[in-house]
């Protein structure tokens, strides 16, 4: 009975803990399928995809002004075009990094 209530209160502590991560951290499917994408979280994909957009030189640029609200934006843009392909049949066969490099591209956010 006490390990139960011991883990009720691990795994209370650890939702708390996600709940208090900024929107940016904790996306988990970097190498992750276009199902496991379908399936996840609008958080893990949000921060997901927040990890993408740091690497692109307009993301680069908008924190060098302290304009976290930019990346964010950018984030939510990735996240729009990774969403519209993942739902799409003839991409199931691609992976979360291939469909977000492609969504950088074609958001021009490299330039």
């Amino acid at each position: 009975m006490m390990k139960k209530i011991a883990g009720l209160v691990l795994a209370a502590g650890l939702m708390t803990a996600a709940e208090g991560r900024e929107w940016y951290e904790g996306g988990t499917l970097h190498r992750g399928s276009v199902a496991e994408w379908n399936a996840a979280s609008e958080r893990n994909r949000l921060a997901t995809s927040a990890d993408f957009a740091a690497i692109t030189r307009a993301a680069r640029r908008a924190m060098l002004m302290n304009e976290l609200e930019l990346v964010r934006l950018q984030a939510e843009a990735i996240k729009a075009c990774i969403d519209v392909a993942a739902v799409d049949d003839s991409f199931s066969h691609y992976d979360v990094a291939q469909l977000g490099a492609a969504c950088i591209g074609l958001l021009g956010l490299n330039e």
